[in-house]
């Protein structure tokens, strides 16, 4: 799942990866992912 994409404020991708049983989301892992220049 994408959290969050890229902002003036945050400058990530916010990307979470889990279990999801169409209840509940639950969160595993957590990545932050930047584009270098």
């Amino acid at each position: 799942m994408t959290n969050e994409r890229p902002s003036k404020k945050f400058k990530y991708y916010w990307v979470q990866v889990g279990v999801d049983n169409n209840v509940l989301f639950q969160p595993v892992y957590n990545f932050y992912i930047t584009k270098q220049f």
